[in-house]
């Protein structure tokens, strides 16, 4: 069984933000703040904003994967506020690893 890590890592393999907002925004709210060719899928208080143009396979896998319990880890401050929070869970195409690798 995959520990809560490798799960986050597998659910998060190409999403690179996540913004918070005070309450639900609207389609139109979203499409001026990520642009009109934006795909938004709401799931609760969260909105997967697909910027990437995916195929409708490639976004049920991130709805089927995506799991707010395994995303925000329970020791962190900033995670709790999230999780608290209306949140868009931005998803660009960049692989992780590519992510990962411009920082070091």
């Amino acid at each position: 069984m995959k520990g809560p890590s490798e799960r986050r890592k597998k659910m998060s393999e190409r999403w690179c933000l996540l913004n918070s907002s005070p309450g639900q925004r609207t389609d139109d709210q979203l499409r001026s703040l990520y642009g009109d060719h934006v795909l938004i899928t709401r799931l609760g208080q969260y909105n997967l904003i697909h910027l990437d143009s995916p195929t409708p396979e490639e976004i049920a896998r991130r709805v089927a994967e995506f799991n707010p319990e395994e995303l925000f880890e329970d020791d962190c401050p900033l995670c709790q506020m999230l999780r608290n929070e209306p949140c868009d869970v931005v998803y660009d195409g960049n692989d992780a690893e590519e992510v990962e690798d411009s920082w070091n």
